[in-house]
Protein backbone atom coordinates (compact mmCIF):
# COMPACT_ATOMS: atom_id res chain seq x y z
CA UNK A 1 0.00 0.00 0.00
CA UNK A 2 1.43 3.27 -1.10
CA UNK A 3 -1.23 5.72 0.15
CA UNK A 4 0.58 8.76 1.61
CA UNK A 5 -2.54 10.83 2.37
CA UNK A 6 -3.04 10.12 6.13
CA UNK A 7 -1.31 10.16 9.50
CA UNK A 8 0.57 7.25 10.89
CA UNK A 9 -0.37 5.78 14.26
CA UNK A 10 2.76 7.24 15.82
CA UNK A 11 1.88 10.73 14.63
CA UNK A 12 -1.65 10.38 16.07
CA UNK A 13 -0.33 9.10 19.42
CA UNK A 14 2.14 12.01 19.62
CA UNK A 15 -0.57 14.56 18.73
CA UNK A 16 -3.01 13.13 21.31
CA UNK A 17 -0.22 13.07 23.94
CA UNK A 18 0.68 16.71 23.31
CA UNK A 19 -2.99 17.70 23.44
CA UNK A 20 -3.39 15.84 26.77
CA UNK A 21 -0.36 17.68 28.22
CA UNK A 22 -1.79 21.06 27.17
CA UNK A 23 -5.27 20.22 28.58
CA UNK A 24 -3.84 19.04 31.93
CA UNK A 25 -1.67 22.17 32.17
CA UNK A 26 -4.72 24.38 31.56
CA UNK A 27 -6.77 22.46 34.12
CA UNK A 28 -3.97 22.89 36.66
CA UNK A 29 -3.87 26.65 36.03
CA UNK A 30 -7.65 26.84 36.35
CA UNK A 31 -7.60 24.90 39.64
CA UNK A 32 -4.81 27.10 41.04
CA UNK A 33 -6.64 30.28 40.03
CA UNK A 34 -9.90 29.03 41.52
CA UNK A 35 -8.29 28.07 44.86
CA UNK A 36 -6.53 31.45 45.00
CA UNK A 37 -9.78 33.27 44.28
CA UNK A 38 -11.66 31.40 47.02
CA UNK A 39 -8.86 31.98 49.58
CA UNK A 40 -8.56 35.68 48.79
CA UNK A 41 -12.34 36.15 48.83
CA UNK A 42 -12.49 34.58 52.29
CA UNK A 43 -9.61 36.78 53.41
CA UNK A 44 -11.29 39.95 52.14
CA UNK A 45 -14.62 39.07 53.79
CA UNK A 46 -12.93 38.35 57.13
CA UNK A 47 -10.80 41.50 57.01
CA UNK A 48 -13.86 43.60 56.18
CA UNK A 49 -15.90 42.03 58.99
CA UNK A 50 -13.08 42.56 61.50
CA UNK A 51 -12.56 46.17 60.40
CA UNK A 52 -16.30 46.94 60.54
CA UNK A 53 -16.65 45.29 63.96
CA UNK A 54 -13.70 47.27 65.31
CA UNK A 55 -15.17 50.51 63.98
CA UNK A 56 -18.51 49.75 65.67
CA UNK A 57 -16.76 48.92 68.95
CA UNK A 58 -14.83 52.21 68.80
CA UNK A 59 -18.01 54.13 67.96
CA UNK A 60 -19.81 52.67 70.99
CA UNK A 61 -16.81 53.48 73.22
CA UNK A 62 -16.83 57.08 72.02
CA UNK A 63 -20.55 57.41 72.81
CA UNK A 64 -20.19 55.87 76.28
CA UNK A 65 -20.77 57.93 79.40
CA UNK A 66 -19.70 55.35 82.00
CA UNK A 67 -16.81 52.88 81.81
CA UNK A 68 -16.87 49.94 84.23
CA UNK A 69 -13.55 48.17 84.75
CA UNK A 70 -14.89 45.48 87.09
CA UNK A 71 -17.02 43.73 84.44
CA UNK A 72 -15.59 45.31 81.24
CA UNK A 73 -18.77 47.10 80.22
CA UNK A 74 -19.64 50.56 78.97
CA UNK A 75 -22.83 52.53 79.36
CA UNK A 76 -24.32 54.23 76.31
CA UNK A 77 -27.55 56.02 77.11
CA UNK A 78 -29.84 53.48 78.82
CA UNK A 79 -27.79 50.47 77.62
CA UNK A 80 -25.01 48.52 79.26
CA UNK A 81 -22.80 47.12 76.47
CA UNK A 82 -20.17 44.39 76.49
CA UNK A 83 -18.23 42.56 73.77
CA UNK A 84 -17.35 38.86 74.03
CA UNK A 85 -16.31 35.92 71.87
CA UNK A 86 -18.88 33.10 71.83
CA UNK A 87 -18.82 30.10 69.49
CA UNK A 88 -16.21 31.76 67.26
CA UNK A 89 -18.39 34.87 66.92
CA UNK A 90 -17.92 38.40 68.21
CA UNK A 91 -21.09 39.18 70.18
CA UNK A 92 -22.18 42.63 71.31
CA UNK A 93 -24.54 42.31 74.27
CA UNK A 94 -26.81 45.23 75.17
CA UNK A 95 -28.86 45.32 78.34
CA UNK A 96 -31.55 47.97 78.35
CA UNK A 97 -31.78 49.45 81.84
CA UNK A 98 -35.33 50.72 81.32
CA UNK A 99 -36.97 47.51 80.04
CA UNK A 100 -34.32 45.16 81.46
CA UNK A 101 -34.15 43.29 78.13
CA UNK A 102 -30.97 41.79 76.76
CA UNK A 103 -30.14 41.68 73.05
CA UNK A 104 -27.17 40.07 71.37
CA UNK A 105 -25.82 41.07 67.97
CA UNK A 106 -23.22 39.11 66.00
CA UNK A 107 -20.61 41.55 64.71
CA UNK A 108 -18.12 39.14 63.17
CA UNK A 109 -17.59 35.44 62.43
CA UNK A 110 -14.51 33.14 62.50
CA UNK A 111 -13.07 34.86 65.57
CA UNK A 112 -10.48 33.10 67.70
CA UNK A 113 -10.51 35.69 70.51
CA UNK A 114 -11.62 39.18 71.46
CA UNK A 115 -10.03 41.63 73.86
CA UNK A 116 -12.23 44.25 75.49
CA UNK A 117 -10.52 45.46 78.65
CA UNK A 118 -11.69 48.62 80.36
CA UNK A 119 -8.91 50.24 82.40
CA UNK A 120 -8.59 53.52 84.29
CA UNK A 121 -7.72 55.71 81.33
CA UNK A 122 -8.11 53.50 78.26
CA UNK A 123 -9.93 50.60 76.67
CA UNK A 124 -7.89 47.88 74.98
CA UNK A 125 -9.69 46.45 71.96
CA UNK A 126 -8.54 43.47 69.95
CA UNK A 127 -10.15 41.16 67.43
CA UNK A 128 -8.29 38.06 66.33
CA UNK A 129 -9.64 36.04 63.40
CA UNK A 130 -8.96 32.44 62.46
CA UNK A 131 -8.52 33.09 58.74
CA UNK A 132 -5.02 33.45 57.37
CA UNK A 133 -4.06 36.01 54.76
CA UNK A 134 -2.09 35.40 51.57
CA UNK A 135 1.20 35.56 53.53
CA UNK A 136 -0.13 32.84 55.89
CA UNK A 137 -0.37 35.30 58.80
CA UNK A 138 -3.36 35.38 61.13
CA UNK A 139 -5.69 38.32 60.59
CA UNK A 140 -5.98 40.55 63.64
CA UNK A 141 -6.85 44.12 64.47
CA UNK A 142 -5.97 45.86 67.70
CA UNK A 143 -6.75 49.33 68.97
CA UNK A 144 -6.52 51.36 72.15
CA UNK A 145 -9.21 53.91 72.95
CA UNK A 146 -8.12 56.56 75.44
CA UNK A 147 -10.94 57.59 77.76
CA UNK A 148 -11.25 61.34 78.06
CA UNK A 149 -14.20 61.45 80.42
CA UNK A 150 -14.39 61.02 84.19
CA UNK A 151 -13.91 57.42 85.20
CA UNK A 152 -16.80 55.88 87.12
Amino acid sequence: MKNNKGFTYIELIIAVGLLAIVVFALLGLYDFGNRTFVQQSSEIVTETEVRDAMELMLTECRKASVYNATDDTIRVGNNIISFKEKDKQLIMTKRDLVTNTISETVLCYNISSVTFDVKNDKIDLGIYAETKNSKNDNISLESVYNIRKDYD
